[in-house]
């Protein structure tokens, strides 16, 4: 669990409210001040000298008392410039990108098909690293890969001829006779008159 450092109580109230101005129709207290990112930044201290906070925090530092330890702010109403104790509540991270709907986390979970248009769905669809990915897009991009490189011929020496063989999922081929050959008893004798032809 990572730590947060809190912030230290401060008595400067009057220079973090010149930074604020209220939005009537939405109650947003939007941060003037110095930002990044979209999130308001408080200086806290002498000018230069000083340790630079999110005004998010400072406010909820400020109205509400505090913020645990392992905790981040969750703006509610989904404005980064907001500092109004009112939107803002304390939740851990996984809560804060999993509840909010404008999250590449939320948006990749509720997609239902890839970038080319493939479902998902348990058949077309395998994890990798945490991601879902789309097994067709998978063969295709194979297939393209090994386009202008393909073999001729089986590692028997089978030539590929139409008919000859299957495509497995992932685009490559399998040789028909190979596997005719490899379920007969005398596979062995086949592989020993083909390497001495």
């Amino acid at each position: 669990m990572f730590k947060i450092n809190p912030i230290p109580f401060f008595e400067d109230h009057e220079r973090f409210l010149k930074f604020i101005r209220v939005d009537l129709e939405t109650d947003c207290w939007n941060w003037t001040g110095n930002k990044h990112k979209g999130y308001g930044r408080f200086y806290k201290g002498k000018r230069g000298s000083g340790k630079q906070y999110p005004a998010h925090r400072v406010s909820c530092e400020i109205f509400k008392g505090g913020i645990k330890e392992g905790l981040v702010i969750d703006h509610l109403c989904k404005n980064k410039a907001c500092v109004n104790p009112d939107h803002l509540r304390a939740v851990t991270n996984i809560e804060n990108v999993t509840q909010n709907t404008d999250s590449h986390l939320m948006l990749n979970k509720v997609k239902t098909h890839c970038v080319r248009g493939h479902l998902f769905d348990d058949q077309n669809t395998y994890v990798h690293e945490g991601h879902r990915r789309c097994r067709e897009c998978m063969r295709i991009r194979r297939a393209k890969n090994l386009k202008g490189r393909r073999r001729s011929a089986c590692k028997w020496g089978h030539e590929y001829t139409e008919g000859s063989y299957t495509l497995k999922p992932d685009g490559s081929r399998r040789c028909k006779l190979c596997r005719r050959v490899s379920f007969s008893p005398s596979r062995i004798e086949v592989e020993i008159a083909q390497v001495s032809e």
